[in-house]
């Protein structure tokens, strides 16, 4: 029985991770689905290298070390930290700020998606995997996080084609509608996710 209840755990916590990997990159690289509907709710229309210059900006923040981070802090409470706050940057970029603003947003996107997500991502699974299913669980993960990711998808094209004459109020409601999963998600990991610590998944 508590074997069923480890394994039905698992199970819930990599449904998860799936949803994790695929809404937490939605955001950053919204442009390359809704390239003109994004452009005119940020009222960029026409101003191509500065659109161009938020990805840029993202790109650079990147470079951070994100596998240091994650060994040396709980991969757990920087996996939580990645998709509660990144779904609050996606709710502050919703009101559509200053290019300024918009700039930070997304500087603070490579933060909260790489440098605090991605490798510690991979330490999850190494925590809550035994050491002879690690690779069925990557494989799981990522064949359901291309599922999960084109179910995301289809619910996003469905809450554009609902605004769709409103090209602000249409990216926000997804930009919104994203950002609340995130926080969901990052919640529910808080709760259900085993616990995990730095010293523990170094190896």
């Amino acid at each position: 029985m508590a074997k069923t209840n480890i394994k039905s755990k698992k199970i819930i916590v990599l449904i998860l991770m799936m949803l994790a990997l695929a809404t937490i990159y939605v955001l950053p690289y919204l442009r390359y689905t809704f390239y003109i509907p994004l452009q005119e709710a940020m009222n960029l229309v026409g101003e191509n290298k500065k659109y161009g210059m938020l990805t840029s900006m993202y790109g650079i923040a990147n470079f951070l070390p994100g596998g240091w981070m994650a060994d040396r802090f709980d991969p757990k409470k920087l996996m939580v930290f990645s998709m509660v706050s990144t779904g609050a940057l996606g709710l502050w970029l919703s009101t559509w700020p200053g290019y300024t603003t918009l700039l930070l947003i997304y500087a603070l996107f490579g933060i909260t998606t790489v440098l605090t997500f991605w490798s510690a991502s991979i330490k999850c699974i190494n925590v809550i995997s035994a050491s002879d299913e690690q690779g069925s669980m990557f494989v799981g993960l990522e064949a359901g996080r291309g599922i999960v990711t084109f179910l995301v998808t289809t619910v996003f094209l469905g809450v554009y084609a609902v605004f769709q004459a409103d090209s602000a109020k249409a990216m926000s409601a997804i930009v919104i509608t994203c950002s609340l999963v995130m926080i969901l998600v990052g919640v529910a990991l808080a709760f259900l996710m085993p616990k995990t610590s730095a010293e523990g998944v170094t190896n």
